[in-house]
């Protein structure tokens, strides 16, 4: 069966660079997290391993005792990194001396943590747990303090699966659940009630979510059953993708969504999603279709985890359940990568590659992700291979 997804020259053609074993144990890589100099992987031997953007390991973080949810740097300062676990702990490490962790904050009730994220200014730190009882939280942290300051429980009926601070409102944040309800908080007053500005109903339970937008002022949202909606911050569904794995064929298949990313410079959203064999795939978002601008048949050999693009850069670097982590450079001798030659571009091996041209500017009047092609309620079952 042909692909129909459209192709589009979006982005430049990428061919595997350099392919690294995380462990021999066959350990599933679960989160890959660039700044500056430093990626940050995390594994599900609870561990968190350190590379320089060549792949080249640097060191590795013991300090979580359960099943590591999340990882994220500093929004100012490459060398801090939090991470989440199910062991109730968010930890911040600084990688100048990464022996131990330099501060630690503490679920109260034995609480697992499901996820985190720290705010643009650096000065809030929010983490999400499970549900226990009939309680699911978030707290919030002052980082120069070990106590919780704040938290939140109204909003939230089952375990809160994602976070994510706005990247520039440092007291504005996003958050989804199980419950499939991602909601928006305007963190004024302190009161959950007045600072709930916002409420989406997703259909499923929320898998991920984030901002995008030039001003950030819409959101993207992933579900367990595979569902991709895009929404405006105020809680209006823009556009609702339904299924994504109605796009798969054998030339492209899609069992899952990986990530989105936004460029900001190029105002476009970008879609990864993998399959149960380790292919992987990128596609452009529009407000009317989901276009095809890369696909790697076998990227990896089992289910691919996460995948972090570097779109100054032309880059990608990508992790799987296979525990390899594989870095992706641009290949401008190579012919734009579709669904014929998929498979032989995801093994061909760059040598001194040439760094991306730089995406044309966007039109002023271009809003939040540019539609063009590039060319001249219930709760649903989990079924994603992300549940830890």
């Amino acid at each position: 069966m042909t692909s129909t997804l459209a192709h589009v020259p979006i982005l430049p053609p990428l061919a595997k660079a350099k392919e690294v074993l995380f462990t021999v144990e066959d350990e599933y890589i679960f989160d890959v997290a660039c700044s500056g100099p430093h990626v940050a992987v995390s594994a599900s031997n609870h561990q968190i391993k350190l590379y320089d953007v060549q792949l080249n390991l640097q060191g590795s973080l013991t300090g979580h005792t359960g099943t590591i949810s999340g990882l994220s740097f500093h929004p100012t300062d490459s060398n801090l990194l939090f991470s989440s676990s199910h062991d109730g702990s968010v930890l911040c490490w600084d990688l100048r001396a990464p022996v131990s962790p330099a501060q630690a904050w503490k679920v109260p009730n034995r609480q697992s943590f499901f996820s985190h994220s720290v705010n643009a200014a650096g000065t809030m730190i929010a983490a999400g747990t499970e549900l226990a009882g009939c309680d699911a939280f978030v707290h919030f942290y002052d980082p120069r303090m070990p106590a919780i300051q704040h938290s939140f429980s109204e909003s939230f009926a089952d375990d809160v699966t994602l976070l994510a601070f706005h990247p520039t409102q440092a007291n504005r944040l996003l958050s989804g659940s199980t419950d499939g309800v991602a909601c928006v908080f305007d963190l004024a007053t302190w009161d959950e009630d007045e600072d709930l500005v916002a409420s989406m109903q997703s259909g499923s339970s929320v898998n991920k979510l984030g901002w995008f937008g030039p001003a950030g002022e819409f959101v993207w949202l992933t579900t367990h059953v595979e569902t991709f909606s895009l929404w405006s911050a105020e809680g209006d569904l823009l556009k609702d993708f339904g299924d994504i794995r109605q796009l798969s064929t054998e030339e492209v298949p899609i069992n899952y969504a990986v990530q989105c990313q936004y460029d900001a410079a190029a105002q476009r959203l970008f879609l990864t999603t993998g399959s149960h064999e380790g292919a992987l795939s990128v596609l452009h978002v529009t407000l009317n279709e989901l276009q095809l601008c890369f696909s790697a048949g076998h990227a990896h050999t089992d289910v691919v985890r996460s995948a972090s693009l570097d779109f100054a850069k032309g880059c990608m670097i990508s992790g799987g359940e296979d525990s390899k982590l594989s870095l992706w450079l641009p290949n401008p001798a190579a012919p734009a990568i579709t669904p014929a030659n998929a498979v032989a571009a995801s093994s061909a091996a760059v040598v001194a590659p040439e760094p991306a041209a730089a995406a044309a500017a966007p039109s002023p009047a271009t809003k939040a992700f540019r539609g063009g092609s590039g060319r001249a309620e219930g709760k649903g079952k989990k079924t994603s291979p992300y549940a830890r």
